[in-house]
């Protein structure tokens, strides 16, 4: 997945960078929950990395806008989520204390949190 960001001021791309996507979304799932920009400037993304649709191997990344930390930086999540889907149904989204990670498992909605 290619994530980009450009300047508001001048339409200037500050931030360029991905991360490797395996799993695909067919088109009538909604995807859009799966990266955010924060007010910083870096910006949150989700992939799933897997090859195989039966066994999703579910990644969080967050990258910033400088050279310096461009690169997209694996986040740790809940060890008791870590097997179980979660990014393909994710939703991210800015709480008081940073970033919430809403996501539908067995019929259930979900959340964690990252501060």
């Amino acid at each position: 997945m290619d994530i980009a960001a450009y300047s508001i001021e001048d339409g200037d791309r500050v931030l360029r960078t991905q991360a490797k996507m395996g799993y695909s979304p067919t088109r009538d799932e909604d995807t859009t929950g799966w990266f955010m920009g924060l007010p910083d400037g870096r910006v949150l993304m989700t992939v799933d990395g897997s090859l195989d649709i039966n066994e999703p191997d579910c990644r969080l990344f967050i990258a910033g806008p400088t050279k310096k930390n461009a690169d997209a930086k694996r986040l740790p999540v809940p060890e008791s989520i870590k097997d179980s889907g979660w990014c393909r149904q994710a939703a991210l989204s800015l709480s008081p204390a940073g970033v919430t990670v809403g996501y539908t498992l067995d019929d259930q909605s979900r959340f964690f949190s990252l501060g």
